[in-house]
C-alpha cells in the first residue's frame, strides 16, 4: 500500500475525475455552513485536510446514481479523496447498451460487478480476480442500484462478486437502512480484505468511521469533539 499526504486540505486531482460526471451541487446539511466541493461535509467539519491518500492494487470504478451527487452523505466521494489514483467515478445513465468507456472496462481482464447474487448464479464469484481486479461499485441507496442493475442489461453479462452476508454495516447517515446493507465505501474496504489488502482495508474503514464523526457534528453545527487522553 503507497500512503501520501493530501496538501493543504485540496484535492489536486479533482479536475482529473471522470468528465462523465454531472455538475451537481452538494446539498447542504446545515443554514449556517456551505458543504465542501472536495469531501461534501460542511466547511466547519471538512475532512480533507485530515485524509491520507492511498494506492490500492484494486481499481475501482463507481457507476453512480446523478442524485448520489447531490447527497453529502455519500461515500463514493470518499473513496475517491483516499484512492484517486485507483478510483474513477463513472454517472449512471439508462441506456441499454454501455457508453464507450463501460465497453471498454467490461474488456478488461479481471473485471467484475460487487453485487449479491444467488449461490445458484452462473457468474456468481466469491472473491475478487486477484491480484489487481477491476471492480464496478453501484453508488447509491439499494433502490438505485438495484433499478439501475435491472436497467442496464449489460451489467449482467460480467462476473458477479457476492460479499459474505455474515457482515453488518455500520453506516448511520441514512434512514431505513436494513443492517446487511453495505455502503459504497464499506463495500469496497471489504473487497479490499478479499483481495488481500488489509492495511489498506483497515485505513479505508478508519477513515469511514472519521467521516462519519464529522457529519454528524456538522450537523449539529459543532466542530468534532476529541476525547481527553
Amino acid at each position: 500500500m503507497l500512503i501520501f499526504r493530501l496538501p493543504g486540505g485540496l484535492n489536486p486531482l479533482q479536475s482529473k475525475m471522470s468528465e462523465t460526471q454531472p455538475s451537481a451541487q452538494i446539498r447542504r446539511i446545515t443554514r449556517e455552513h456551505a458543504p465542501c466541493l472536495n469531501c461534501g461535509l460542511p466547511d466547519l467539519t471538512c475532512l480533507c485536510g485530515q485524509i491520507t491518500r492511498i494506492k490500492t492494487r484494486s481499481r475501482f470504478v463507481l457507476l453512480t446514481s446523478p442524485k448520489e451527487f447531490t447527497r453529502p452523505s455519500n461515500t463514493g466521494r470518499l473513496l475517491k479523496l483516499i484512492n484517486p489514483e485507483q478510483t474513477e467515478v463513472l454517472a449512471w445513465e439508462r441506456k441499454p447498451e454501455p457508453d464507450s468507456r463501460l465497453s471498454e472496462l467490461a474488456q478488461t481482464p479481471g473485471v467484475c460487478l460487487v453485487y449479491p447474487a444467488p449461490f445458484s448464479h452462473p457468474r456468481r464469484i466469491e472473491r475478487p480476480p486477484y491480484p489487481a481486479p477491476v471492480l464496478i461499485l453501484l453508488d447509491g441507496t439499494w433502490q438505485e442500484a438495484l433499478k439501475m442493475y435491472r436497467k442496464s442489461q449489460y451489467l449482467s453479462q460480467m462476473p458477479l462478486l457476492s460479499l459474505p452476508d455474515t457482515v453488518q454495516s455500520t453506516y448511520r447517515l441514512r434512514e431505513n437502512q436494513l443492517p446487511s446493507a453495505l455502503c459504497t465505501i464499506e463495500a469496497a474496504a471489504i473487497c479490499l480484505k478479499l483481495n488481500a489488502e488489509n492495511e489498506s482495508a483497515q485505513w479505508v474503514q478508519q477513515t469511514f468511521e472519521t467521516f462519519q464523526q464529522h457529519y454528524l457534528a456538522g450537523l449539529a453545527g459543532h466542530v468534532v469533539k476529541h476525547e481527553s487522553p
